[in-house]
């Protein structure tokens, strides 16, 4: 028997199962996947049957690990939504960090020019607020 036809009466045989899992217990159909590759249904001209019954703990592992594709694609959704709350919690929070900083150096700009009669440059020199802030921190002072 050629290989091919091996593993493609292996691969119907295990088809063939699967269907019948829609219509029976999960129960029945590992027993009957169990029996098939560990009992004496196997063909011994299969080749794949050597593979089997060397690693016949770890056949087994699979064949309990019940692969649920809506359930992984599920899981897989949850943790990019996680992620992704996390970054943007993150972004957000610096942000509002860098936009509360803004709106108190305004306001200290106002209260101290209201104070003491400064121009806003000469408050900004005394403050030290960086030359890379003054143009936006003048057009704010200006529009309100």
């Amino acid at each position: 028997m050629s290989k091919k036809k091996t593993y493609e009466e292996l691969e119907e045989y295990i088809r063939e199962l699967e269907a019948k899992q829609k219509s029976h217990e999960s129960h029945e159909y590992k027993s009957r996947l169990f029996s098939f590759l560990f009992g004496n249904e196997v063909p011994e001209d299969f080749i794949i049957k050597k593979f089997i019954t060397a690693n016949r703990a770890e056949v087994r592992d699979m064949c309990l690990t019940e692969y649920n594709e809506t359930e992984a694609m599920e899981l897989q959704r949850q943790e990019g939504l996680q992620e992704g709350l996390q970054k943007g919690l993150q972004k957000g929070l610096q942000k509002g960090l860098q936009k509360g900083k803004y709106e108190t150096m305004l306001l200290n700009i106002r209260n101290l020019m209201d104070s003491t009669g400064w121009s806003a440059e000469k408050t900004m020199d005394v403050l030290k607020v960086p030359l890379s802030q003054r143009a936006s921190l003048y057009d704010s002072l200006t529009k309100n």
